[in-house]
């Protein structure tokens, strides 16, 4: 942001181009995964790789952050007095917990010594305490925000470009993991009393000078609800459904939010237009953020803090024995808001396929499942709870031979398994022991007139 009183006097802020980038990559951990798809939005294919996990190096990554929930610091506040009862609370505060209903707002300090963490510690009191007492939505959100902080005494890579700190994203990324604490954005608190900060996807850095904690809350802004910059910057690199409207007013999107008389031009160029005269994302020492902002970031605490509800199924297809090295394979789920989702599921042991579902609702769910080669088996009342919830359904074997995709066995599939005989890249290999033989064709002849659950 611009520093209290600075203009920017119509000059472009063209994008860096730098030399080369990295990014991390965080995902839940397959002991039996063997290769990696990465897909931007839109569902286009980006990457692919094979993984080989036995040479990846291994780190165990044991819990090292301290919590406070943001709504404990505002009840206090009424009490005993701010810095006493945070100094107690954040050094004995609880482990938080993934997916429990929190936007996680974790800190890590820049270029902060062990002498001086202490420091860094009232840095992160201050800015924690400036956000929800003084900005909505974060004052009304306050029970569904908690702070997280990591004590760090490395170098993250942080550099000054102007006012733009530049860090290595890849590398906070990285040493945030490496404390096992959960974050959806991670604030960069750098220890230079030279004005900065930077606001990247889902990490917000500031310095710690005498305008630290708003130029942290403008950056969050960035980082948490994707907000453009309400001054005359020029930047490319904004998106055109945030806050500036790029039209001629009124914008449809805004009605109801924003008065007709309410639009001001000039929101990151002259000709886009802002729903308030002032705002943090215009002006530094302005406390509040306008309506439509406080509608955006609403719509991301939304997403962040609604706790949500991951499925682990254990299946065991028919036949199977050792799968041990074997390719994963989709599996279609039904049941809720799921329209024959297809999950990636992966060989464990003894012939089990385990594969996970992300983001649903807690409730009770009937689910029917649907193997590649097999009839649909149909689950009643599983209950689910937010996080991890792990259902064993190796009661009912996945019934092998179904080739159709008519959820029966008859002498159709009877005639395809005969003409698959021999080959070894097929899937009437049902028991995947690398050919179609006398073996699978038993599994079909045994679930021969079947039909499969509904």
């Amino acid at each position: 942001p611009l520093p209290p009183g600075e203009t920017f006097e119509g000059k472009d802020e063209k994008p860096l181009e730098l030399e080369k980038t990295e990014f991390t990559l965080t995902f839940p951990w397959f002991a039996d995964a063997y290769k990696i798809k990465i897909f931007e939005e839109g569902e286009n294919l980006v990457f692919e790789g094979l993984l080989d996990l036995e040479k990846a190096e291994k780190i165990e990554n044991l819990p090292n952050f301290k919590s406070v929930k943001a709504k404990e610091i505002l009840e206090e506040r009424k009490g005993e007095g701010l810095i006493n009862f945070l100094d107690k609370l954040i050094f004995q505060a609880e482990a938080a917990i993934v997916g429990d209903g929190y936007l996680d707002i974790t800190f890590i300090g820049e270029d902060f010594s062990f002498d001086n963490l202490s420091l860094f510690h009232n840095n992160v009191q201050n800015f924690s305490t400036y956000l929800v007492t003084q900005y909505e939505p974060f004052i009304s959100r306050v029970s569904q925000i908690r702070f997280n902080y990591v004590d760090n005494t490395q170098d993250l890579g942080c550099n000054y470009n102007g006012r733009l700190i530049i860090c290595n994203t890849s590398l906070i990324t990285q040493k945030v993991n490496s404390a096992s604490v959960p974050y959806d954005i991670i604030g960069v608190i750098v220890n230079n009393s030279n004005y900065g900060g930077a606001g990247y996807f889902e990490m917000a850095v500031a310095y710690n000078g005498a305008w630290g904690k708003q130029v942290f809350v403008h950056e969050l802004g960035h980082s948490l609800g994707e907000l453009n910059d309400e001054y005359l910057c020029n930047y490319s690199g904004f998106r055109t459904d945030r806050n500036c409207y790029n039209g001629v007013p009124p914008n449809p999107a805004w009605q109801g939010i924003v008065p007709a008389e309410s639009y001001y031009p000039e929101c990151n160029y002259s000709n886009w237009y802002r729903s308030t005269q002032d705002s943090i994302m215009r002006s530094i020492d302005k406390e509040y953020f306008n309506p439509i902002s406080i509608k955006l970031i609403n719509e991301k605490i939304d997403y962040y803090a609604s706790a949500k509800a991951t499925l682990i199924f254990i299946l065991k297809p028919q036949g199977i024995i050792n799968c041990q090295g074997k390719p994963s394979r989709t599996i279609k789920i039904s049941g809720g808001n799921l329209n024959n989702k297809a999950v990636e599921f992966v060989c464990t042991q003894n012939g089990f396929y385990q594969g996970r579902i992300y983001g649903l609702n807690a409730g009770s769910y009937n689910i029917a499942v649907k193997g590649w080669s097999h009839l649909k088996r149909v689950f009643l009342g599983l209950s689910v709870i937010n996080g991890d919830n792990t259902f064993n359904l190796t009661q009912k074997e996945l019934l092998a031979g179904e080739l159709k995709e008519d959820n029966k066995i008859n002498a159709y599939d009877m005639g395809e398994i005969t003409k698959e005989y021999g080959n070894n890249q097929s899937s009437a290999d049902f028991n995947l022991d690398g050919t179609v033989n006398g073996g699978d064709f038993r599994l079909a002849l045994l679930n021969y007139g079947k039909r499969g659950e509904n």
